[in-house]
C-alpha cells in the first residue's frame, strides 16, 4: 500500500496543497475547506498537517454514529458525511490534529487520499509531500538525512 509522507524541511509555506485539496473536494479555493493544513511554527517553519492514516485509527473507534469506516482498498479510515452527526469526538481524539469539522456542513473531514491520487502531492512544488511505497519513503528520508549531514560537515569545515 502506498503512504502519504510529509517532509517538513522542504515545505516553503506556499499553501498550494491546501488550495488543491479544497478545490478537489469543495470546488472552491478556500484553505478552511482543506483536509490538509499548513501550520506555521514560530519563528519561520511551516509544517503540513495531514492525516497519518493510523493502522488502528482512534477516530474510527470513538465515532458514536459509526460514520467512520475502514476502506480496505486504500487501507485508511474514511468519513461518511451523510451519517456523521458533527459531535467532534473524532476531532478531539485525533492525536495528530488532522481531523476537523467542515465549517459549513458541520461534519468531520479528513484526508482520504483523493481516492489514491492525492491532489496535494501533485500541487506541492518542493516535494514536501510524497505518496509512495513505504520503502521508497524510507529511502528518501535516509537520502535527505545524509544530504543534511554532509552539508553540515561542509559548512563546519568552511567556518574553520
Amino acid at each position: 500500500m502506498l503512504e502519504l509522507a510529509v517532509f517538513p524541511e522542504k515545505c516553503v509555506g506556499c499553501r498550494l496543497c491546501e488550495l488543491a485539496c479544497s478545490a478537489a473536494h469543495e470546488g472552491k479555493y478556500n484553505p478552511k475547506l482543506s483536509r490538509i493544513r499548513v501550520v506555521t511554527v514560530h519563528p519561520v517553519s511551516d509544517i503540513p498537517v495531514v492525516c497519518v492514516h493510523c493502522k488502528k485509527p482512534r477516530c474510527l473507534e470513538v465515532c458514536p454514529s459509526e460514520a467512520i469506516r475502514w476502506d480496505k482498498d486504500l487501507g485508511i479510515a474514511k468519513v461518511d458525511g451523510s451519517i456523521c452527526v458533527g459531535c467532534s469526538t473524532c476531532v478531539r481524539e485525533c492525536p495528530f490534529e488532522a481531523m476537523v469539522l467542515h465549517p459549513a456542513k458541520n461534519v468531520a473531514i479528513k484526508c482520504e487520499l483523493c481516492g489514491g491520487k492525492p491532489k496535494c502531492v501533485a500541487a506541492c512544488p518542493t516535494g514536501a509531500l510524497v505518496y509512495a511505497e513505504p520503502a521508497t519513503i524510507d529511502s528518501m528520508r535516509k537520502q535527505e538525512y545524509a544530504a543534511r549531514a554532509t552539508k553540515g560537515v561542509e559548512e563546519s569545515v568552511l567556518r574553520k
